[in-house]
């Protein structure tokens, strides 16, 4: 299941461009549109960052060449080996040029929230079960055709818990962001929330405002 899963990260990945690092949401709210989504995070994110999605190949070439260096592994048809990956986790015939793009917005936030207590703990204990540093991980992605989008998510929700039963409740709950009604996917270790306009996929303490 976490290998299905990391590469279907991967995948996502292979969608991105631009990368921009600002310390904190808050210190980046009116620099330029690498602030995209930062109010949703809270004030205790310490790395906020932004990646544009307008520019594919740069990103699967910078991606590429990461894996290489970093641990060998060499992907010499990134795209025919994405699409062969969500073929496999969705069990039918599925690509990122059919199946993401036509539904990704421009812009993926994503952050990593760690209050004083966090780090605390983190200090305190670092290898501890409890560590913050495996709990606070949010990412937030653009959705430019929401029908698109929801239709993704529905089958993308019902294939994980056909591979791993009760990993995410499969009926949403309302919850308010920012004055916002979204629906809420809760599991036991992270959770997935749909709104309209993006998604947001965090582990089960740092998705949401709380």
């Amino acid at each position: 299941m976490s290998r299905k899963l990391m590469l279907f990260v991967l995948t996502i990945a292979l969608a991105f461009s631009t990368l921009s690092l600002r310390p904190t949401p808050t210190a980046a709210q009116n620099a330029d549109s690498n602030t995209a989504f930062a109010n949703l995070f809270p004030a205790d994110t310490v790395v906020y960052g932004n990646i544009h999605t307008t520019d594919l190949q740069k990103t699967v070439d910078t991606f590429t060449a990461l894996l290489d260096q970093l641990v060998g592994i060499k992907l010499t048809k990134p795209y025919q080996q994405v699409d062969a990956s969500l073929t496999q986790f969705f069990g039918r015939d599925a690509s990122v040029e059919k199946d993401i793009l036509p539904w990704l917005g421009d812009n993926v936030a994503f952050g990593y929230i760690l209050s004083d207590d966090d780090m605390k703990t983190l200090l305190s204990d670092p290898k501890s079960s409890n560590s913050p540093a495996n709990q606070k991980g949010v990412v937030v992605i653009a959705v430019k055709d929401q029908a698109a989008g929801d239709a993704f998510l529905k089958e993308l929700l019902a294939a994980l818990n056909k591979q791993a039963t009760g990993l995410l409740s499969s009926d949403g709950q309302q919850v308010t962001l920012n004055g916002d009604s979204v629906t809420l996917y809760a599991g036991a270790t992270f959770e997935i929330l749909q709104a309209k306009g993006y998604y947001a996929i965090g582990t089960t303490k740092g998705s949401r405002k709380w």
